[in-house]
């Protein structure tokens, strides 16, 4: 049997042992205070180390959260401007106005497709067409110039703010307010060309297209919509027009631009395949501010037509929320009878307009053709 001084060395030992251990607190609480030299470095390593990680938590939440500059508020509404030339001057006035823009991107431009019956004079009918966000003419083609020759119209296809451009710095200057006044001036070009206007809106351009014809149905005689923009489907959304959000995204992108991988060489060449995250924040801004008044709808009372891709819940446009289209179809002032929403399953794709993003573009052209012949003549 082990005497008291015996007893109170091999404790000792115990301790020095086990000091700095995962036991190492439980036994000391049990047995007393260890004064061990290596004890107390190992405790005074570990209170630095989370010294550490609280600063640094604290920096990066402030760096995260501290004031920025938020996406600036829209002007509304947009007016349309009095153009400075004739209908037989447009296609050089239009040309000249590219040229003046800067360098574009092949084949991006804005054009006028005329109906050879009319060149260089106004039509029965003129299309205006709004592309989408970061795309350029070929989001709508062959849809939009098959659907203009079949129904002999002219049609414009719009090249809006900050888009198309060559540049190094994709949509770093997209800014709503020029965004809304580059589709009032389109919809000028398109009152010039035709007795009746027909209004594309494809995606973003959708939202445009909605404003446009509540503000001025005096110069939108028909609403065509094609998967527009009314809310957003992705989950990411909801860090777009928060400060804090984009920082985010910053930093998990590992700088201020989001790549998008095309899925061929024409989605490259008519979408840009990279654009500035604060764009993102000058895009929802804009579409809550655009269509935050149900008034918007009820103000709207032209024929209107809108297609989506939804097969199902599992298999629907990803981009854009399929719930929010259907939902505005009974708030607007259109009679029911003059108003069409249908869904396309087989378009397999958030671009439903356009042969370089989907092979189901033909049902699309032909529905929407079928609407206007029953509506033109009215």
């Amino acid at each position: 049997m082990q005497n008291s001084s015996e007893s109170g060395k091999w404790m000792n030992l115990v301790r020095s042992g086990i000091a700095g251990s995962a036991f190492g607190s439980a036994i000391g609480s049990a047995f007393g205070p260890v004064s061990d030299t290596a004890s107390g470095r190992v405790e005074g390593f570990r209170n630095r180390r989370i010294l550490f990680t609280l600063a640094g938590l604290f920096l990066f939440f402030f760096w995260l959260f501290r004031p920025g500059d938020p996406a600036p508020e829209v002007t509304l509404p947009a007016a349309i401007p009095e153009l400075t030339f004739p209908v037989e001057q447009a296609d050089e006035a239009i040309r000249q106005s590219e040229l003046e823009a800067g360098p574009l991107r092949p084949d991006n431009h804005a054009r006028i497709i005329w109906n050879p019956e009319f060149r260089d004079r106004k039509a029965p009918c003129s299309m205006v067409y709004l592309h989408g966000f970061s795309s350029s003419y070929g989001e709508g083609a062959p849809v939009h110039a098959r659907v203009a020759r079949d129904l002999g119209c002219h049609l414009y296809v719009s090249r809006l703010h900050a888009h198309g451009l060559r540049t190094e710095e994709p949509l770093g200057d997209f800014r709503a307010d020029s965004l809304l006044v580059s589709a009032a001036h389109a919809l000028a070009v398109g009152n010039l060309l035709g007795e009746k206007v027909i209004l594309i809106g494809n995606s973003m351009g959708g939202t445009l297209a909605l404003h446009l014809a509540s503000e001025h149905p005096d110069a939108v005689d028909i609403l065509i919509l094609l998967a527009p923009l009314i809310g957003f489907d992705t989950a990411a959304s909801y860090l777009f027009d928060r400060t804090w959000g984009r920082r985010l995204m910053r930093l998990f992108l590992r700088g201020p631009y989001l790549h998008v991988e095309p899925d061929n060489d024409d989605h490259a060449r008519y979408w840009y395949d990279r654009y500035h995250i604060e764009a993102l924040g000058t895009l929802k801004t804009m579409v809550r501010n655009v269509l935050e008044d149900d008034e918007i709808y009820a103000n709207i009372h032209q024929p209107v037509f809108a297609g989506y891709f939804y097969k199902d819940d599992g298999e629907k446009d990803d981009v854009i929320s399929v719930r929010a289209i259907r939902e505005i179809e009974e708030k607007l002032g259109t009679p029911p009878a003059h108003r069409e929403f249908i869904a396309f399953p087989d378009a397999d794709a958030h671009v439903i307009s356009s042969a370089y993003r989907t092979t189901g573009h033909e049902p699309v052209r032909k529905a929407i053709v079928l609407f206007l012949e029953s509506h033109t003549d009215q």
